[in-house]
């Protein structure tokens, strides 16, 4: 598996942390915390990401994009619901 720029990101953050833990004015138990605050929205991300390929990539495409929109229109829809998750995901995706 090769490193995503996301893990790159989080790689580097994690090393700049651990080089403070060895400075003498260091504080174990904050900087242990900002670690792992760093892993669980990388662990959040990827879980966004697992989801919204699921959604965008396996239901959407499997669909002619004019039964896709017809889907849509009709009023309780998968189709809505769908479109509406990934919405929501999306924007759950930015706050992490």
């Amino acid at each position: 598996m090769t490193p995503t720029e996301q893990d790159k990101e989080l790689q580097k953050e994690v090393y700049k942390h651990l080089e403070f833990l060895n400075s003498p004015k260091s504080d174990l138990g904050t900087e242990i915390d900002h670690i792992m605050q760093l892993i669980i929205a990388d662990r959040k991300r990827v879980a966004l990401e697992a989801r919204l390929d699921e959604l965008e990539n396996r239901l959407r495409v499997q669909f002619i994009p004019s039964h896709w929109a017809r889907l849509c229109a009709e009023v309780n829809s998968w189709a809505k619901y769908v479109d509406r998750r990934i919405a929501e995901l999306k924007s759950q995706q930015e706050e992490v």
